[in-house]
């Protein structure tokens, strides 16, 4: 992130909301949980050294994929910084995806919040929408209607402060 942006120009960041954490968390908790009581089972009755072996290799795959899925949501960010807007999509291990839009460019910025629970835990989606009809989705985020209203701040000031400096 600091090859794309300077830390001191960075005036806010967007991130998910901890409940897409928590569901992913409690989800693999489950399966494991499951793994395990598969494990005492089957202990029981087939008679294989190798048993508990293959059961923690998999169960550590699990935690493995857990790990990465986990990372996969929480280094997601939308960055607002003097320069414009930067949005870092980590995908995999070691590939990331980053798209970097000036303020001016922005001409919509909207955003959703589609059940019940996104409404109880203040998470939705929020689309910003470029020239040319682009439109950059960013899912489950924190209060969604306070950060499109802090992006369309954001983009007011940059418009008055370049109104200002035409005008000197």
């Amino acid at each position: 992130m600091k090859k794309y942006i300077q830390l001191e120009d960075i005036f806010h960041v967007i991130w998910h909301n901890a409940s897409v954490f928590i569901r992913l968390t409690l989800r693999t908790l489950l399966f494991l949980l499951v793994l395990y009581v598969l494990f005492i089972f089957l202990d029981r009755y087939i008679v294989w050294p190798y048993l508990p072996w293959f059961f923690g290799i998999l169960g550590i795959g699990f935690f493995f994929k857990y790990m990465i899925d986990f990372l996969n949501i929480y280094l997601d960010w939308l960055i607002l910084s003097q320069n414009g807007i930067t949005m870092f999509m980590w995908e995999w291990l070691f590939d990331y995806k980053t798209d970097f839009f000036e303020r001016n460019k922005i001409e919509t910025v909207s955003h959703t919040q589609n059940s019940f629970w996104d409404k109880v835990f203040a998470k939705g989606d929020l689309i910003i929408k470029l020239e040319h009809g682009i439109e950059y989705p960013f899912e489950n985020i924190n209060s969604p209607q306070k950060q499109a209203e802090k992006i369309l701040k954001y983009k007011a000031q940059f418009s008055t402060f370049v109104s200002n400096d035409s005008t000197q």
